[in-house]
């Protein structure tokens, strides 16, 4: 039997019927927790199956795949998200009102922030967002990287841009090329702010 959420959501004012949305907001919590469950059964089979070698591992993920409905990606990259958290410690986060996004947010945010990922996601339930409940994924990010406000696509788009104007020293562009290729840089710039 699936425990029901210890987060109750209070919304007196919605777009859509209440009932609509505790039933949504049921499923939802139904099918994280049995996708948890999969994934922790399936983890240490896994983990052995590495010492195996690659063959043997990818042919795993293939049976998993095809069992859970899903590509052999979305498997590795579910069990890659919940790492080796111990059981107890994701059934309530989950429990508690967090899901996989806030997971894969607090493994990607956790060094920006100093902190671990298991530090973000307690400190999410702890603290919880300006309404009480547990933070949502938007909140968690903001709370990672404090009163600046980044999104992580930015950070991606920011590292590819950095890149990309090394280009005239490490191509050895003459100094037309190079500095048409800066004004293009800065154009490109002024398009992401």
């Amino acid at each position: 039997m699936i425990p029901t959420p210890s987060v109750q959501v209070d919304r007196s004012t919605t777009m859509l019927p209440k009932e609509l949305l505790d039933k949504l907001r049921e499923r939802a919590y139904r099918g994280t927790v049995l996708k948890m469950a999969n994934l922790l059964d399936i983890r240490p089979l896994i983990e052995d199956a590495r010492e195996e070698g690659n063959r043997v591992l990818m042919t795993m993920y293939g049976e998993i795949a095809e069992a859970m409905l899903v590509h052999q990606d979305t498997v590795r990259g579910d069990l890659a998200t919940i790492r080796n958290y111990s059981p107890e410690k994701l059934m309530y986060w989950v429990g508690s009102g967090l899901g996989f996004s806030h997971i894969e947010m607090a493994n990607q945010l956790a060094e920006l922030a100093h902190k671990t990922p298991l530090q973000l996601l307690d400190e999410a339930v702890a603290l919880g967002g300006p309404n009480g409940k547990a933070m949502t994924v938007q909140e968690l990010m903001s709370f990672a990287l404090g009163e600046q406000k980044r999104e992580p696509a930015m950070f991606r788009v920011n590292a590819l841009l950095s890149r990309l104007a090394r280009f005239p020293d490490l191509l050895k562009w003459d100094t037309k090329k190079a500095g048409e290729f800066t004004q293009l840089m800065e154009q490109i710039r002024r398009f992401f702010e």
